[in-house]
C-alpha cells in the first residue's frame, strides 16, 4: 500500500524553495500560507496538507508527482496506525 510522507515532501517544497534562494516569506506568499506556518515545517517538523501539494506545484511550475514523496507500506501497518490516530483524535475532542 502506497502512503504519502508528508514530512519527506514538505522538505522537497523547503529544498525547492532553497535552491531557488527564496526567504520564508516569499514561500508563504506563493503557497497561500503564513511565514509562520513555514518556520514550523522548517524548524518543528510540520508538514504541508495535501491541498497545499497542489499550490507548491502550481508555484513552482512542477507536477504534483515531483513533489509528492510516497512510501509502500504493509497494509496491516497502515491500518494499526490509522485506528490509534482516530482514537487520538476522538480522546482529544471529549
Amino acid at each position: 500500500m502506497r502512503i504519502y510522507n508528508y514530512l519527506e515532501t514538505t522538505k522537497n517544497v523547503l529544498r525547492m524553495a532553497e535552491s531557488r534562494n527564496m526567504s520564508d516569506s516569499e514561500l508563504a506568499r506563493g503557497l497561500g500560507v503564513t511565514p509562520q506556518a513555514v518556520n514550523k515545517w522548517r524548524n518543528c517538523g510540520g508538514g504541508l496538507s495535501k491541498p497545499l501539494l497542489v499550490n507548491a506545484a502550481l508555484f513552482f511550475d512542477v507536477k504534483v508527482d515531483d513533489i509528492l514523496v510516497a512510501e509502500e507500506r504493509d497494509q496491516d501497518v497502515v491500518l494499526f496506525f490509522a485506528f490509534f490516530s482516530l482514537r487520538a483524535r476522538i480522546a482529544l475532542a471529549l
